[in-house]
């Protein structure tokens, strides 16, 4: 579980709250079936609207708080401004546990690209 700033417009101004955020497999869950109303294997073709890591920003939220027992106080429109409005560190830390989430997928090699041409 990890804790963002993030940001709340009020009028014209934006005040900042500290929140938790629990990337885990149970948020990517809720995250694929409940918002994005998709099949979970199809998260990695999904071509939506919608902004995945916002949606993944308010699923690890919404996880934090079930987690945790309490019912969720933001609804799903306040993702927008917090990503929008997310710090460089933030973003940093919702990018490593994602990619703890994830694992590497990225890093593995296809068969055939390691072997030198002769």
């Amino acid at each position: 579980m990890i804790t963002l700033k993030v940001a709340f417009k009020k009028g014209i101004l934006f005040r900042h709250k500290e929140l938790f955020f629990d990337f885990k497999i149970g948020a990517l869950e809720y995250a694929t079936k409940e918002l994005l109303k998709i099949e979970f294997w199809e998260i990695t073709e999904y071509k939506g609207p919608e902004d995945l890591n916002v949606v993944l920003l308010y699923a690890a939220y919404y996880y934090a708080c079930m987690s945790n027992f309490k019912k969720p106080k933001y609804k799903y429109l306040h993702a927008f401004t917090w990503y929008e409005y997310l710090s460089k560190t933030d973003r940093d830390k919702m990018a490593l546990a994602l990619i703890e989430l994830f694992g590497d997928m990225g890093k593995t090699e296809k068969p055939g690209k390691s072997e030198k041409k002769k």
